[in-house]
């Protein structure tokens, strides 16, 4: 014996909603909001500590300029070949910098990777990466929870 027609419609229905509410609450993208300024924590007493750092800038292909930023100041400035690194001091707040890498690319190139590793005295090295081609700029927050 068959079931009736718009029953097994309404159980079908029923189940791909069923089915189809936790997979999309599983898969949906989270967008990150980057906090105005980079970074900058308001409160008044989020110490502030300045910290000399190596930076180590790998790329795919030679850049005609890197740069490295940490607000409006720049950090490193190079260009040249395919690995380049630097000294630079860094400003910690709560073990915590946002730190940004623009790199420009000769026009030949038609995507380029550069990854960026940043070792404050003391921490261990944090590293980021980012494709692109022609002028690319990319900020990060690093975190070092043994900041003291």
């Amino acid at each position: 014996m068959r079931g009736s027609p718009l029953r097994e419609l309404l159980l079908i229905a029923m189940l791909v909603a069923m089915l189809a509410v936790p997979l999309r609450m599983l898969t949906r993208g989270v967008d990150r909001v980057e906090p105005e300024g980079h970074g900058h924590i308001a409160s008044p007493e989020a110490s502030v500590r300045r910290v000399e750092a190596w930076f180590d800038v790998r790329l795919s292909h030679a850049p005609a300029s890197v740069r490295i930023l940490q607000d409006d100041e720049e950090l490193m400035a190079a260009s040249g070949g395919v690995r380049l690194d630097g000294e630079g001091e860094v400003r910690l707040r709560e073990g915590r910098a946002w730190l940004r890498l623009e790199v420009v690319w000769p026009e030949a190139v038609e995507q380029g990777y550069a990854e960026m590793t940043v070792e404050p005295d003391g921490l261990p090295g944090r590293s980021e990466g980012v494709w692109g081609a022609g002028t690319v700029g990319r900020s990060w927050e690093f975190l070092w929870e043994e900041a003291p």
